[in-house]
């Protein structure tokens, strides 16, 4: 019998670890002026299909239009601030106004329409904003966690998304010791319950496209978790598009055991999901 799957910071194993962060009590979602967003602005965010693809929702407009009013809202206040002060603003105001409640399955949409949020749809939350005031960064993940690293005229910072009190890190020495902390779970992780061959390397940087698959096949998982195996599968299929690696065919694979049918949607994975589903149907 299959184990539930469990998401940590983007990753699926078959063994539970405690995630990143601490839960935080819900609060009151920020109440954002409506600032009326044209059709011909969203038509041309639309064209940015990775941007528009993290606002997964029936009804993905509304949420666009409340991102870019709320990113209007922020622009507002950079005048007179340096790079990494306006950072530090930035940092801190999003966590009030939207990280109210940690939860392992959470996408770009909840932040905005239910304040959850986790490492990974935290880090695109920010990224989103990040690419639009000219920051440079580095998305970064392991097989534990997402986070960024940014560039400043005054040095690199850190975002620990899921640490409000003490997630802006500008310390070069605190940035080393988080990194290697880092890389230290991920290999005692890697070595407890990943599958072999899953991972290409335990820390490296990726870039939105690879995040907002991620987010994808987050909410894959939760599918499957769900017995919704169908959903799943399209899930992955989105996902997959923004990111092509090994865990979506991996978990492809695992959906394939509970359906009659399983469209192939690239060659490569018909021949691995041929594969695996034999490897996975043992014991």
């Amino acid at each position: 019998m299959l184990q539930k799957l469990s998401y940590i910071g983007g990753w699926i194993f078959l063994l539970a670890f405690t995630s990143v962060g601490v839960p935080r009590l819900a609060q009151a979602q920020p109440t954002v002026t409506n600032v009326a967003v044209s059709a011909q602005v969203w038509a041309a965010s639309a064209l940015r299909s990775t941007e528009a693809a993290f606002f997964a929702a029936p009804d993905s407009q509304p949420l666009f239009q409340e991102f870019e009013t709320y990113r209007q809202q922020l622009a507002d206040k950079r005048e007179g601030r340096t790079d990494q002060a306006f950072l530090r603003f930035l940092f801190h105001r999003v966590q009030r106004d939207y990280f109210h409640e940690f939860y392992s399955y959470s996408g770009v949409d909840q932040i905005l329409t239910q304040g959850r949020f986790n490492c990974l749809s935290a880090t695109a939350f920010y990224a989103l904003l990040l690419q639009e005031f000219d920051y440079r960064f580095h998305i970064m993940e392991t097989p534990l966690h997402t986070y960024l690293l940014v560039e400043t005229t005054r040095g690199q910072v850190l975002l620990e998304t899921t640490d409000p009190a003490h997630g802006f890190v500008t310390s070069a020495r605190r940035i080393k010791n988080l990194q290697q902390q880092y890389q230290h779970d991920a290999l005692r992780a890697l070595r407890e319950g990943s599958t072999p061959g899953q991972f290409r390397s335990v820390l490296e940087e990726i870039s939105l496209e690879n995040l907002c698959g991620l987010q994808y096949y987050n909410r894959a998982i939760d599918s499957y978790n769900r017995g919704e195996y169908d959903a799943a599968v399209r899930w992955l299929t989105e996902g997959y598009a923004y990111y092509p690696s090994s865990r979506f065919v991996d978990l492809f694979a695992r959906c394939a055991l509970h359906l009659p049918s399983l469209p192939a949607h690239d060659v490569a994975i018909e021949r691995y999901l041929q594969r695996r589903s034999v490897a996975l149907a043992t014991p």
